[in-house]
């Protein structure tokens, strides 16, 4: 939010306004993290440019949607949201 405060020690970054590319990692819980490079590979390929700061570093997040993060499936595996901008 514009003009939040920052409290001491602490430090922010500010994204410009952009929208989300979200990808949905299905697998056990110990297989879906780390596949942010494999994610932007598929938004590429979907068209998407993922966007870099001005010092061309790649920003993203990982999104814990309940129930589908934190509930397994019946094959006891799980979504992992990971969303990069672009």
């Amino acid at each position: 939010m514009k003009n939040t405060p920052v409290p001491d020690e602490f430090e922010y970054v500010d994204f410009p306004q952009s929208e989300l590319g979200v990808c949905w990692v299905y697998g056990n819980e110990g297989d879906v993290y780390c596949k942010e490079h494999e994610c932007a590979a598929k938004l590429e390929e979907a068209g998407y440019q993922v966007r870099a700061d001005d010092k061309g570093a790649y920003w993203f997040f990982e999104r814990y949607v309940c129930p589908r993060f934190t509930t397994p499936d019946d094959q006891g595996k799980i979504i992992l949201d990971i969303c990069h901008f672009i």
